[in-house]
């Protein structure tokens, strides 16, 4: 004998939601190949966690979960539950138990059969069921869905404020109303589950899913007198309520929807309109409009007017954006938005005669810019803000709103900040926004193709109103720089001779080289000799020397002189006929910093040595210690020579560059107007003969295969199309000066 539970009708067609597009009415397959992605879970909810017992044992060491707010809220007495197989009552006489039973339950005007029961019953003081612990079969909440017997279905009974605040045990996807009531199943052992998946011919073969034992992805809760049910299997689940028990809040904020009680709710993964695919949270306020749904698109089938919906998870959007003209060019973009934490409203509203359903939606974009459309001239510099609507008939308004960067170059570096909105509809993509940073009160707006875009950058009045003067700062600024470059160019031809000059350099150095050596010879020799004698002075009379301390102070000497060798030997090199000139100047550089430096030998030190009594042999007692100071002073360079050296040093950097600054000075002295032009035109502005051009616009274009950018600027009625910066305003007057010198 089959016993079915009265429900809501769209059970069938709920289901049709989540498998017609996968599977035929007649296959079977294993629940793993059911859904490519894991039960999506709202960020308001605590995620799954495999392994996680689902039900905590309801007969542990400390006795039965008693909920006891079911004394108060239980719809179930004793009086409505009839066993119909022995049971035996409980000592204490709260309750009963029964083994591998059946018991009938009456709620309302509905009787429900409860069958494979091997558990206790406990009732409060008035009668009111408070309790149902054990194992139990589960029953079918609706037609489309039945569950094969299995004893190690553990069956609880608790509120659901109960249920809610243990969510690290039942990890609902929503909040069940904290004052009804529920039977909670959870499977202990491997259970069977058959889903029809043609509701039009029952008779066809179901799909077939088996749950696997202690499985931590299956819950299945009922309110008998709603009726509810919530079925949680694993990568998707469902619920209905007749009564709209089922709490929809979103995510995110949307102004067009206020929290709403559901009466269908499912999770998964499907599309919707044709552009958007979900994997979330659907709730709806009226299941019956599911009776007409397709495999290819859920979504289209006659709305009724007042439908709600709401949606939370995350979505992917495709937008297809036609007849986008720029400068004539029709082109048809679409890109795809990954949109996280997603919430949507979905209501019915009336279009062209008829009754559509309208999606709205808040979500945000984390900072990832994999997805980002190469044609968009800009990036996105953070997390996105998205808010709009898609309706059923594909008609769609996004906003896309947060800080983006724009390219004004192919270097993705090159970046000018700002606050932006990008509006996307079904005929064209646009960015409106305002300039960060320096630009404070530029605004910028782009209309974006899928061949080309136009930028349009727009200047504040305040700074516009100072163009003129700013034209005239840079025409006087023009001809100091004329003169600046003049005047260093004339001193670079000074520099040119300098190094031409110091080519002889290669032979003069090797002679004072030589004879900076000989001087150094020369003073060591001379310095060591006197350095002895005043030792021999030092001896008082009658005393002999003990220790000699000439050979420290020769060595101290030498050591002074070995820079000085090192220095000429580096000169010398330096100056090598087998250098090139660029090494050569490379190398003078160096050895001639140094040897200038090294110009005399100056040093000082005191010296210690011990002198004993000449009658007798140098002991310690009858010894003591003499302390000399020895001076060195040696000119290694004479004057005449020292003034040839710190000449080439001082001179030494124009070697190199003199020709090439020659070179560049004048080319880009050459490229500036003659003075004679800039001074006329200061004249004629002066006097009002020639008029400052009016800018009345500034931007560029981006183009695609190839990709260029094309800078722009309108100036009285014609276009200018140039190099220059449009987000700089000096390079847009120095651009307008530019203009008003060649005419």
């Amino acid at each position: 004998m089959k016993t079915t539970m009265t429900g809501p009708v769209i059970g069938p067609m709920l289901l049709m939601l989540l498998f017609s597009s996968l599977f035929s009415a007649c296959q079977k397959d294993s629940m793993n190949d059911l859904f490519g992605t894991e039960n999506p879970q709202p960020s308001s909810t605590p995620a799954f966690t495999d392994g996680q017992t689902i039900l905590a044992s309801v007969s542990d060491s400390d006795g039965p979960v008693l909920d006891n707010r079911l004394c108060e809220l239980s719809p179930i007495s004793r009086a409505d539950i009839t066993p119909e197989t022995p049971v035996t009552e409980l000592e204490d006489g709260s309750g009963f138990q029964i083994s591998s039973g059946i018991v009938k339950i009456k709620i309302d005007n509905r009787e429900v059969r409860l069958k494979g029961l091997t558990a206790t019953f406990r009732f409060c003081e008035n009668d009111r069921l408070i309790a149902v612990e054990g194992s139990a079969a589960i029953p079918s909440p609706i037609e489309c869905i039945s569950f094969g017997e299995s004893a190690g279905t553990e069956i609880g009974f608790f509120t659901g404020k109960y249920v809610n605040d243990h969510q690290d045990r039942y990890r609902l996807d929503f909040a069940l109303p904290d004052d009804r009531a529920y039977f909670v199943f959870s499977v202990r052992t491997r259970l069977g589950v058959d889903i029809c998946t043609n509701a039009d011919n029952p008779g066809e073969r179901p799909l077939s899913v088996e749950i696997p034992g202690t499985s931590t992805d299956f819950l299945f809760i009922t309110d008998f007198s709603d009726p509810f049910y919530y079925l949680r299997l694993p990568k998707f689940a469902i619920a209905e309520s007749a009564n709209a028990h089922i709490q929809y809040e979103a995510v995110q904020p949307i102004p067009e929807m206020q929290p709403f009680g559901a009466r269908s709710y499912i999770s998964g993964t499907y599309p919707m309109y044709g552009v958007i695919q979900i994997n979330g949270h659907l709730y709806q306020n009226m299941p019956s409009i599911l009776t007409q749904l397709t495999s290819e698109n859920p979504f289209d089938f006659p709305i009724e007017e007042g439908y709600l919906g709401g949606l939370n998870g995350y979505i992917d959007l495709s937008l297809p954006i036609g007849d986008n003209a720029v400068d004539g060019l029709g082109d048809i973009l679409s890109f795809n938005i990954p949109l996280g934490e997603a919430s949507a409203a979905i209501s019915a509203v009336p279009v062209g005669g008829k009754i559509l359903s309208k999606a709205f939606l808040n979500t945000r974009i984390q900072p990832d810019n994999s997805w980002w459309p190469g044609f968009i001239p800009a990036k996105p510099n953070g997390t996105l803000e998205v808010v709009g609507f898609i309706q059923q008939d594909g008609q769609f308004y996004l906003v896309l709103r947060g800080e983006l960067g724009l390219q004004k170059s192919d270097n993705d570096q090159d970046l000018v900040n700002c606050v932006a909105e990008l509006k996307a509809d079904n005929e064209s993509l646009e960015l409106r926004g305002e300039l960060n940073g320096p630009h404070d009160g530029w605004a910028v707006r782009a209309k974006i193709g899928g061949q080309q875009t136009d930028v349009s950058i727009e200047i504040p009045e305040n700074l516009l109103e100072t163009l003129s003067f700013s034209v005239k700062a840079e025409l006087d600024q023009m001809v100091v720089t004329i003169d600046s470059l003049n005047g260093v160019l004339t001193e670079a031809e000074r520099n040119l001779e300098i190094e031409l000059s110091l080519q002889g350099l290669r032979d003069d150095i090797p002679k004072i080289t030589a004879a900076a050596r000989h001087k150094i010879e020369a003073g060591v020799a001379s310095a060591k000799s006197r350095a002895c004698s005043i030792v021999k002075g030092k001896i008082p009379k009658g005393f002999k020397l003990c220790s000699n301390p000439c050979p420290a102070i020769n060595q101290w000497m030498d050591q002074l002189a070995h820079p000085y060798y090192q220095a000429l030997e580096s000169l010398d090199g330096a100056v090598s006929q087998t250098l090139t000139d660029e090494q050569a100047r490379t190398a003078l550089k160096k050895a001639l910093q140094k040897l200038v430096d090294l110009e005399s030998i100056r040093a000082q030190k005191t010296f210690s040595f011990k002198v004993g009594l000449a009658r007798l042999k140098c002991r310690n007692v009858t010894s003591k210690t003499v302390k000399v100071t020895i001076s060195v002073d040696i000119e290694v360079l004479a004057p005449a020579d020292l003034d040839l050296l710190n000449q080439a040093v001082e001179n030494i950097q124009y070697i190199a560059p003199a020709q090439g600054r020659i070179f560049d000075l004048g080319e880009y002295l050459a490229n500036l107007p003659p003075r004679e032009v800039v001074v006329n035109t200061q004249a004629e502005v002066a006097s009002g003969a020639q008029n400052i051009p009016d800018l009345k616009k500034v931007g560029y274009t981006v183009s695609l295969n190839p990709r260029q950018f094309e800078f722009y600027a309108q100036l009285d009625e014609g276009l200018v199309k140039a190099t220059f910066d449009p987000f700089n305003w000096k390079s847009i007057v120095a651009l307008v000066t530019d203009q008003l010198l060649s005419k």
